[in-house]
């Protein structure tokens, strides 16, 4: 794959995250997606991943990620800058991972740079 469409993938994501697009999220997902949080813990499999996506979401309706930096570093997308949301935990400096395959998110991986 290229890497513009490495990227766009990664892109196309976060989108459907910030607009809640649960549909348009399970589309970008590998059948193996992986979803790993910020303490590390993994969540494996498109339909389980779907269903978390589902759960937060109905949690924390306001969620939202911006970046400020994008690159590709060896295979994986790195994603810097912050979310905001109403829940203060769930805000500020963040940097986010994405390994792409055949134009699907195979993981992403969060980790919190402004643990609250």
């Amino acid at each position: 794959m290229e890497p513009f469409d490495m990227i766009n993938t990664a892109m196309k994501f976060n989108e459907k995250i910030n607009r809640q697009d649960i549909n348009g999220l399970a589309e970008l997902m590998s059948e193996n997606h992986k979803f790993i949080d910020s303490e590390g813990t993994a969540v494996s499999g498109k339909s389980t991943m779907v269903q978390g996506w589902k759960d937060f979401m109905s949690k924390h309706p306001d969620y939202r990620n911006q970046f400020t930096s994008v690159t590709l570093q060896n295979d994986i997308i790195v994603m810097v800058g912050y979310s905001t949301c109403s829940i203060p935990a769930l805000q500020g400096a963040n940097l986010w991972t994405a390994r792409i395959q055949d134009h699907l998110v195979d993981e992403w991986r969060v980790y919190w740079l402004d643990k609250r």
